[in-house]
């Protein structure tokens, strides 16, 4: 289950433009982010209209270059997450249901905790 969370978690800080894990994260307008250096370099090469305005690499949505953020948050699970890349070596806790004996792959919403997928299809849960 860890390693599953770990690669979702790493597509979600994976810049769109160079395809790295985000290097001082700015968010435009439309809430995509991008490493500083790809949307700087984005924003000078897309420029278009009077208005000084480029477009999302993503989405197309029209942003001001003056309107880039620093995403803190972003940048703060990029962080964590190139220290666990970095400990190879340490072993991630696998957590097995005790009911089913399966991975605990799941989380229930409405009981607030994590669950097999045994557990999900079962008539008692």
């Amino acid at each position: 289950m860890t390693s599953t969370v770990l690669v979702d978690i790493r597509d979600e800080v994976t810049c769109p433009i160079c395809l790295e894990l985000l290097t001082e994260p700015l968010s435009i307008d439309c809430g995509h982010s991008f490493c500083q250096v790809c949307i700087i370099g984005n924003s000078n090469n897309s420029v278009f209209g009077q208005g000084g305005r480029s477009s999302c690499p993503v989405c197309r949505t029209s942003y001001q270059p003056g309107n880039l953020r620093p995403n803190r948050h972003l940048a703060a699970i990029v962080k964590r997450l190139r220290e666990v890349a970095l400990c190879p070596g340490k072993q991630l806790e696998v957590i097995f249901c005790a009911l089913h004996g399966e991975k605990l792959q799941l989380f229930c919403k409405e009981d607030g905790k994590l669950i097999c997928w045994l557990c999900e299809r079962s008539q008692e849960h």
